[in-house]
């Protein structure tokens, strides 16, 4: 009797231990939803046609584009990365927008916390290309995994490249667009057509997210390897 009044004393008093609690991250990016055209100056999240064909911008470009870019971050509840908060100090974003699938981000980013990545892929509507919802993954990567990234994106001359030039027209496509935030810089480059060191960039931040997509029809092949 004395046994088993002991291993019920002992069994209650387990139960009683709650179990432990992980600290939320002390860095948090909050979404803002007062984002303005003016916030994504620069952003541009398809080619100039009117320069590829005549030779010369079009004189709205900057202006749509930055109207385009507002409402699209906007539908993924994403911040301008020059808005991130003062506890990330580097941040990367791939915005893949594809002809006939669900325009996608990736963003890793380095905080007081550690590394981190999340992906985000916009529902399509029959109304409208990028609908409204999301769905989300994000998880906690390892250093190796950042300088993974940052290797890639080194070996593409990202900070030096121009943020977009003159592309052959493509039928049906994407649009990737790469931003990048560093101590304080910004850079974005867009292109329609990455070459083999930008698209080796693409596959290793969706290799990472661990995600299935359908970047395979509308990369080449000859990349893959």
């Amino acid at each position: 009797m004395f046994g088993i009044l002991v291993f019920l004393v002992w069994s209650g008093c387990t139960r009683m231990i709650p179990d432990p609690v992980r600290s939320p991250p002390a860095c948090e990016i909050s979404y803002q939803g007062d984002l303005r055209p003016e916030d994504f100056r620069g952003i541009r999240l398809s080619p100039d046609y009117a320069l590829d064909v005549a030779g010369k911008s079009s004189p709205n470009y900057e202006e749509a584009s930055a109207r385009s870019a507002a409402d699209l971050f906007s539908r993924f509840h994403e911040l301008p990365l020059t808005k991130m908060p003062s506890c990330v100090s580097e941040a990367y974003r791939l915005t893949w927008v594809p002809s006939f699938h669900r325009t996608t981000t990736v963003r890793i980013w380095a905080s007081e916390d550690g590394y981190f990545i999340t992906a985000k892929r916009l529902e399509r509507t029959a109304e409208n290309r990028n609908g409204f919802a999301y769905t989300e993954a994000g998880r906690q990567i390892s250093s190796a995994n950042w300088n993974e990234i940052r290797t890639a994106i080194g070996k593409f001359d990202f900070w030096n490249l121009p943020a977009n030039q003159n592309e052959a027209l493509p039928n049906d496509g994407a649009a990737w667009l790469l931003e990048g935030w560093q101590n304080g810089r910004y850079h974005n480059v867009l292109r329609i057509s990455p070459d083999s060191e930008f698209e080796r960039s693409i596959r290793a931040f969706f290799a990472l997210t661990g995600e299935q997509t359908e970047i395979d029809l509308y990369l080449t092949a000859g990349s893959a390897k």
